[in-house]
């Protein structure tokens, strides 16, 4: 209904050219479209009933293609079945609806469509498992990677708290339905999809409210190359994240400077793939404790072998992080499986940026000695019943 009280009110202020509320099916296209006409006469839908909520608006229809002219203005309802039938018209406002179960062409198509008039689009749906399009360009834009973007998520409890759910409702619900399906509809929770190796499940009860106030015993750095960020993650002696820090495009020098200023003397992991050592001698200068780690590819390669360690620390719940860019990062990370093996990979287009930070310190924190802190890594038994 917001969505429908949106592309009104952008018709009518506008009052000229098209609109197109796109859904997945021609059913799902007619509940919009009905809604539509029943709020221009100043009525909603709730729990079934017709509520009166305003005056009428004036308003032409046509059934038989379901198009609305209010104020100016057409809007059209339409379906993503055939994602050929969605190019070539000029649209300045579009509603997705329910987008995760588009295929990835109908969107390509619909973004034509609002290039020639900079128009605005809002893509809505529930979630559905997390290799779709639509989940990975939700997590750019949570990730405040998209520009002129941004990402909301409403869940069940915004839902009771708003007094349009029964709280009865949701727990007959949990009841009734497969875990993961719950999850996803009324938690916004992507199943894994068989391909994320961290675990969504894993990966959302690792999430904190804020960084740890205990100071960081391990730094993870990895060091931008092109378009890529530098990343630096700091985590307490309990595995918890303290320093989130992500950047791009400084010159070396500088970027050894602020490494230094952030690490200190703090023991550091440093990416030193490809730049060198060149690179992690300047930021030894300022960093007194900083060593160097190679990334290499492959099954049996270091890169696999961090994501594995990562992933074991996740699963155990030895890391804790609160920043929501690296929770969508985590997110992202799926099963390649090839001829010789898995692996662990960034989608293409994608980053990893802060999962190799986060991987790095966590490594750090496992390979350090276990008594500096006075503690024992989740992941490794306890050595002479020390802790």
């Amino acid at each position: 209904m917001s969505h429908i009280e949106w592309i009104i009110e952008e018709s009518i202020e506008r009052g000229f050219g098209n609109s197109w509320w796109v859904a997945t099916t021609h059913d799902t296209a007619d509940i919009a479209y009905r809604r539509t006409k029943q709020r221009l006469n100043g009525f909603i839908q709730q729990r079934g009933k017709l509520k009166r909520v305003g005056e009428p608006i004036p308003f032409k229809s046509n059934e038989t293609r379901r198009i609305i002219w209010v104020g100016g203005a057409a809007i059209w309802f339409k379906t993503a079945e055939k994602p050929d039938n969605l190019f070539g018209e000029d649209v300045h406002t579009l509603v997705g609806d329910e987008i995760t179960r588009w295929k990835e062409g109908a969107w390509t198509a619909c973004y034509t469509t609002l290039s020639a008039t900079g128009g605005r689009a809002k893509l809505i749906g529930n979630v559905k498992g997390s290799k779709n399009w639509a989940f990975k360009i939700a997590r750019k834009a949570q990730s405040k990677k998209l520009k002129d973007w941004a990402y909301h998520k409403l869940t069940a409890d915004d839902a009771i708290e708003g007094g349009v759910m029964d709280p009865d409702v949701l727990a007959q619900a949990e009841q009734d339905l497969p875990q993961e399906v719950f999850l996803e509809l009324y938690f916004a929770q992507a199943t894994d999809d068989g391909g994320n190796p961290f675990g969504m499940k894993f990966i959302e009860e690792i999430m904190v409210d804020g960084p740890s106030d205990r100071p960081a015993v391990v730094y993870g750095v990895d060091l931008a190359k092109k378009q890529d960020w530098t990343w630096i993650i700091g985590l307490d002696e309990t595995g918890t994240q303290t320093t989130s820090v992500r950047f791009q495009k400084k010159p070396w020098r500088e970027v050894a400077k602020i490494v230094g200023k952030i690490c200190g003397d703090v023991p550091t992991l440093v990416d030193s793939t490809g730049v060198g050592d060149a690179v992690l001698e300047m930021i030894q200068e300022f960093c007194l404790d900083a060593e160097g780690f190679i990334f290499s590819g492959g099954i049996n390669g270091s890169k696999q072998k961090l994501m594995e360690g990562l992933a074991v620390d996740i699963q155990r719940g030895g890391i804790k992080i609160f920043d929501e860019r690296l929770k969508s990062e985590l997110q992202t990370i799926e099963y390649t499986v090839k001829r010789t093996g898995t692996t662990y990979e960034a989608p293409e287009g994608e980053t990893d940026d802060g999962v190799m930070s986060l991987g790095m310190a966590a490594k750090h924190l496992r390979d350090r000695p276990r008594y500096e802190y006075g503690y024992r890594s989740l992941n490794e038994p306890t050595k002479k019943g020390k802790r």
